[in-house]
């Protein structure tokens, strides 16, 4: 229930800046085709995109992000850099 209610408010009106999302040849009619979760996937995916850390891509909020590495790396991209977030988490002890 909780997802639902937080994929609920993914949307253009909301949200313009989704606009960004667009990948080469689709129109605002192609995004606004998309589900929330798709539409959500597809920002991680471009931060991830974005990072110069990683390659790392989801297509999924199951198996692809089980072990939390394409968390950590969004983390670090989206956090304000005086936050200090870093990718401490994916050190293995």
């Amino acid at each position: 229930m909780l997802q639902i209610g937080l994929l609920a408010e993914i949307n253009l009106t909301s949200h313009p800046g989704l606009v960004l999302l667009l990948e080469e040849g689709e129109t605002i009619d192609d995004l606004l085709k998309l589900s929330p979760e798709e539409i959500l996937i597809r920002w991680v995916n471009y931060h991830l995109r974005n990072s110069p850390e990683t390659s790392r891509q989801i297509s999924n909020f199951g198996s692809d992000i089980k072990d939390s590495e394409a968390y950590t790396y969004l983390l670090k991209q989206i956090a304000p850099r005086e936050a200090g977030v870093d990718t401490t988490p994916m050190m293995v002890w």
